[in-house]
């Protein structure tokens, strides 16, 4: 049976949170723009989402978060996000507070990433078209850019496996394991995030998870960084390392992650957004 992400008697606590939230209209459009502003405010209420999140979070935390504000003509490298739904997974065992979306379930108005692209300039790397063909043409290999993951600003992602497709209820999305890392670094067991993008099948809502998980395939923190005694010969041999960690990943059996990588996948194919 899909449980509800929250139990009745903490529906009716946010209910009065998300009361209290401003529900200002999107700014008119500046004069010549053909492009509509992204909406301010997400309409998306937190008892329309549905998952069943047995064995991988005790307690999440839902929040309404507000598009960034764009001026008409925003400078080159500006980054934005549309409003969204956050859905935090155990929030009180964050590593660091001030970035839940490091551990969270993300719902955006699908229109409202390709909108946000257009204002910065960069319609031509609409992530809503490239997702939606991903999807249908369903390569081994994921090699679209995605929009910039939150709470890892500053970093990239240096590898991608254990790509899978997935159908929820009323959409489709893939899933893949990864690793952020702004300089070339050794990957411990607890630098792998599961990250999933998908999107509803009435094109409404983009939805992405990011979720790190423990992979026993790699070393710990410190004997990984015990054997960094010469960087100068790791960053010379950093291409091959990097493959390495990739066949570990993917010859490790999915019980050697934590949380276990189906059971995972079971979350995401639980979930319903009515």
């Amino acid at each position: 049976m899909r449980a509800s992400i929250i139990r009745p008697c903490v529906f009716s606590l946010l209910a009065v949170a998300l009361a209290g939230c401003s529900r200002s209209p999107a700014p008119p459009a500046p004069a010549g723009e053909t492009t509509p502003s992204p909406a301010r405010e997400i309409t998306l209420r937190a008892d329309q989402i549905h998952f069943d999140r047995t064995g991988i979070a005790t307690d999440v935390r839902v929040e309404r978060r507000p598009a960034t504000r764009l001026p008409a003509r925003p400078d080159p490298g500006t980054r934005a996000a549309p409003a969204h739904l956050l859905v935090v997974l155990d929030p009180a065992t964050l590593p660091d507070p001030a970035w839940p979306e490091a551990r969270a379930l993300i719902v955006y108005p699908a229109a409202d990433w390709s909108r946000t692209y257009a204002r910065l300039g960069r319609a031509n790397d609409d992530p809503v078209a490239a997702l939606r063909r991903l999807l249908v043409d369903e390569p081994t290999d994921v090699k679209i850019e995605f929009p910039p993951a939150p709470a890892h600003e500053g970093a990239r992602e240096v590898l991608r496996t254990a790509i899978r497709y997935l159908e929820f209820q009323g959409g489709r999305g893939v899933r893949f394991l990864t690793v952020y890392q702004a300089d070339p670094l050794p990957i411990a067991d607890r630098d792998v995030v599961y990250v999933f993008q998908g999107l509803t099948d009435d094109g409404r809502y983009w939805v992405t998870l990011n979720l790190p998980v423990t992979a026993r395939a790699l070393p710990t923190a410190d004997a990984a960084l015990a054997g960094l005694a010469d960087y100068d010969r790791f960053l010379a041999g950093h291409e091959s390392y990097l493959a390495d960690v990739v066949r570990k990943l993917s010859a490790a059996s999915p019980d050697s992650f934590a949380p276990r990588l189906e059971r995972v996948d079971g979350m995401l194919e639980s979930l319903a957004i009515r």
